[in-house]
């Protein structure tokens, strides 16, 4: 098998696991590549550097050595060309990654000794929207889509409607669509409902609603959601606090689920959802 490595370029242990990853690999018959964007941090010229974003080898999976938004910044950079990914985690929470400092070499060798792999499909969320150049744009989250006013602290007035009909006029500091995935990141601190990651929905979660009448609902993943400003100031729309765009107040924005999904890698013995639940959230029997 072809394995790319990638993650987060700025954690101290990073050149630790990576060399520990190539040690692993030099015993296999299998082929470690480096991604292109992590060589001035491992600065080692005899490693096999490659591009996350349409490699020029076939790669079977991607690892991600970092956080949660190590996990997203990799997502995100594989675009439409999604290769099954997990991450090794060496960050401040890891609802995304499935590996940590005391595991990771004995799953990865258990995974390298079958011929092929699993993963499950998380579909992206997709936000179409004008941009201030008069040009459509669209923009891609894994966890969610959030609309707010930028850096000014001022009320917003939204107007969502789902399939082209009214729903609701929210009076907010801001609005998240999330994932199940991203239901337990920035929806949950806003007062979102937890959802399991294998319920196809969206979540409509607003910030510091108000009126205590806008809560948090839940759509059926088939649905569109259209948002629009009436206010005459522009507006920022943001996927997974990590790329954004500011909009014309008069711009309609379309948020749906993607075509393009992630995949996450999965193997024997995993810890499960309610597991990992409960270890992240702090809930004890």
């Amino acid at each position: 098998m072809n394995v790319l490595c990638t993650g987060n370029k700025n954690k101290p242990k990073l050149t630790l696991i990576v060399e520990q990853l190539n040690l692993l690999f030099n015993s296999t018959s299998h082929n470690l590549f480096i991604d292109n964007n992590l060589r001035e941090a491992v600065n080692k010229e005899s490693y096999n550097f490659l591009d996350l974003y349409k490699p020029n080898n076939v790669i079977n999976f991607v690892v991600c050595i970092g956080g949660d938004g190590s996990i997203l910044s990799a997502v995100r950079c594989m675009n439409d060309y999604q290769i099954p990914i997990i991450g090794i985690h060496i960050g401040n929470l890891g609802f995304l990654n499935k590996l940590n400092m005391e595991d990771y070499i004995d799953i990865l060798k258990n995974i390298l000794e079958y011929d092929s792999i699993n993963y499950d499909d998380k579909f992206l969320l997709e936000a179409f929207f004008e941009s201030n150049e008069d040009s459509k744009e669209s923009i891609y989250a894994l966890n969610e889509i959030f609309i707010n006013q930028g850096e000014l602290n001022r009320l917003l007035t939204l107007n969502v409607n789902i399939n082209d009909k009214y729903l609701n006029t929210y009076r907010c500091d801001g609005l998240i669509i999330s994932t199940p995935l991203g239901s337990t990141a920035y929806s949950l601190s806003a007062g979102g409902p937890i959802v399991a990651y294998d319920v196809d929905c969206h979540i409509i979660t607003p910030v510091s609603p108000h009126t205590l009448s806008s809560r948090p609902i839940i759509l059926n993943d088939k649905d569109i959601i259209n948002v629009k400003c009436p206010d005459s100031f522009n507006i920022m729309v943001s996927a997974d606090g990590q790329e954004s765009r500011i909009i014309k107040n008069s711009s309609n924005i379309v948020i749906k689920k993607s075509t393009v999904s992630a995949k996450f890698l999965k193997f024997n013995n995993e810890q499960s959802y309610s597991e990992k639940l409960r270890s992240n959230i702090g809930w004890h029997k």
